[in-house]
């Protein structure tokens, strides 16, 4: 039987981006980028392993705040990760394009579909319970 984080949307979601994303790499990988020193190859590579890391990084945070004991504290901590890595996805694909990525088509579909996480994402946030919040938690306190 599939789980409630099995049939998330906001989850089924974050793992369509994570294989389109690794089908973007395949493609990156089988085309040639523009790049005149070593150093600009360096920046190539190091935005593909951001996107593959992000994309990893969301469905991961999303399946740890499905258990029902997790925080509001907690919840908003790793919403705030998620955002960021669907939100640098984009910035890095940007500069994979700023390198001669032909196959622009592939980097408009995954704006497209970061465009419809973040519609699920919000209103997943607007769930949150804030008077569920961890008055005992283990972090540091400012």
């Amino acid at each position: 039987m599939d789980s409630p984080l099995e049939n998330s949307p906001l989850y089924l979601k974050a793992k369509e981006i994570q294989l389109l994303v690794d089908t973007i790499i395949d493609v990156v990988y089988e085309s040639e980028l523009e790049f005149e020193t070593e150093e600009e190859g360096k920046i190539i590579d190091e935005n593909i392993n951001y996107l593959i890391e992000n994309s990893i990084l969301i469905p991961a945070h999303i399946a740890a705040l499905f258990p029902d004991n997790i925080h509001y504290d907690q919840k908003m901590e790793n919403a705030t990760l998620i955002r960021k890595a669907a939100k640098d996805i984009v910035e890095d694909a940007t500069t994979i394009e700023t390198f001669g990525f032909k196959d622009i088509e592939y980097l408009d579909v995954l704006r497209i579909e970061i465009d419809n996480f973040r519609i699920l994402f919000a209103e997943w946030v607007k769930t949150f319970d804030p008077w569920d919040y961890n008055n005992h938690s283990s972090s540091t306190t400012f």
